[in-house]
């Protein structure tokens, strides 16, 4: 499979505030990444760059192998971006939504279209202002869908949306996702989602990617250790310590299995245990505020 999305050395600037600060990504086609990070970390600036919304200041950014700041109207039809905006056009139904997507784009498979109204439960009658929040990103949803893009731009699908609305729209989301055809770039706040519809995590912070893991393999390689104050360790990646009086509690990624247990053996490492991407996130985090302060 090819590269879809690449970003090298991308910064963007809003005044003096720098949205990123030299963020490198790489997304392969028909993969699902998401992106975590904290509000004003960088993902929407990422998102609408990817769009060819936004420009970067310096780096350089390729979708489908060009600048997406230069897309023609063909190369802009083979991306769907969601944004974390309401519909721009409210007093549309979903069927007069659907017919200026394709007036804009052509070859609207309707029969496809009818599919994404009985799964996600969105009738195509009625207009946008009449659907309850939940129904509304549906609807927004349907409509960045049905060009059947090559390239899904996910920006917080469930944003703001109490906790059983975003679990049933989540669960719509799964079938699509399976599709394989689509590579998919979506941000979200919420751990769960990101467990449920990932292949690939991203962790960007301050501007700047920190992590990006394919999802199974960091369940698998990222451990908390506790070790004797002042080991070295060689086993894996150390992210942040926690310093005690006789002994250290370390984040590690990248781990090796083997050499973990070896050291288990030696008695260089005393105990260890997996971690969640929640805490493993705030890890991250944290160091980066550590090494702010310090």
């Amino acid at each position: 499979m090819g590269e879809i999305v690449r970003l090298d050395d991308v910064r963007k600037a809003f005044g003096r505030r720098d949205a990123l600060d030299g963020l490198d990504l790489s997304v392969q086609q028909g993969k699902v990444v998401g992106l975590l990070g904290l509000n004003g970390s960088g993902k929407t600036t990422t998102m609408r760059i990817v769009a060819g919304l936004a420009r970067p200041d310096t780096g350089r950014s390729r979708v489908f192998d060009v600048d997406p700041w230069s897309f023609t109207a063909a190369q802009r039809k083979r991306i769907g971006y969601l944004t974390e905006r309401d519909y721009p056009f409210p007093e549309q139904t979903l069927d007069e939504a659907v017919a200026l997507v394709d007036a804009l784009h052509g070859g609207i498979d309707r029969d496809y279209v009818a599919h994404l109204k009985e799964l996600l439960g969105v009738r195509g009658d009625i207009h946008y202002t009449a659907f309850s929040r939940g129904n509304q990103r549906r609807f927004h949803l349907i409509v960045t869908l049905a060009h059947q893009p090559e390239l899904l731009l996910l920006d917080d699908p469930a944003q703001g949306l109490d906790v059983a609305v975003r679990h049933d729209l989540v669960q719509g989301l799964l079938p699509l996702l399976e599709r394989g055809k689509t590579t998919v770039l979506f941000s979200s706040h919420a751990f769960n989602d990101v467990e449920r519809l990932a292949e690939e995590v991203v962790i960007v912070h301050q501007g700047r990617v920190v992590l990006h893991s394919a999802l199974d393999e960091l369940k698998e390689r990222a451990r908390q250790v506790l070790v004797p104050t002042g080991t070295v360790l060689d086993c894996g990646r150390v992210v942040r310590r926690h310093a005690g009086e006789r002994d250290e509690r370390c984040t590690l990624v990248d781990v090796d299995p083997e050499r973990l247990a070896e050291l288990k053996r030696v008695g260089s490492v005393l105990d260890d245990r997996g971690l969640t991407l929640e805490e493993l996130f705030l890890e991250f985090v944290q160091r980066r505020r550590e090494a702010r302060v310090s």
